[in-house]
């Protein structure tokens, strides 16, 4: 993992104070960070900014084709423009890894049959939030992040892994 608070934040070129996030440069912030972490590959996916820490929280993920993966940056930038602190932990974690074809409707029964067997059939409606690619023990895990709620009122969330390989 690569993640830091910073002794001494890093300047990023950005003149004013920043009070939201659309005053984010993301060009700035890539070419501050070069050094550090080259951000080029990287697709910007949260930029919200905190009126109670007077903080920007930045998170870019990594892409492979459609496919977010496990392998983020996430940043804080105070109101100066200044880097505060950032957690990279699993960068490069795809590095050398080749996603074979992911058979997107047998990920989708498989959940159906994992939510069936816990909550009934026709019992539950359900919505994907998330789809998140990680590698544990050199295997490609498809995680989905789902909303679940049952016919008699409980909400719910929960993360279901399934081997792609």
């Amino acid at each position: 993992m690569v993640g830091f608070i910073l002794k001494s934040p890093i300047k990023m070129s950005i003149y004013k104070p920043l009070k939201n996030a659309g005053e984010i440069n993301i060009t700035n912030i890539r070419l501050a960070l070069k050094d550090l972490i080259d951000l080029k590959s990287y697709t910007l996916v949260e930029n919200k900014y905190s009126q109670d820490m007077n903080l920007h929280y930045i998170t870019f993920y990594k892409y492979i084709g459609k496919y977010k993966t496990s392998d983020f940056v996430m940043l804080s930038i105070d109101e100066n423009g200044n880097l505060i602190s950032y957690a990279a932990p699993n960068i490069n974690k795809f590095k050398n890894i080749s996603i074979p074809y992911i058979d997107e409707i047998l990920m989708e029964e498989q959940l159906k049959s994992t939510l069936n067997s816990q909550f009934g059939k026709d019992q539950y409606s359900y919505n994907i939030s998330d789809i998140v690619l990680d590698v544990v023990d050199s295997k490609i895990k498809y995680n989905m992040y789902v909303e679940i709620q049952t016919i008699d009122g409980l909400h719910t969330a929960d993360m279901f892994c399934i081997d792609v390989n």
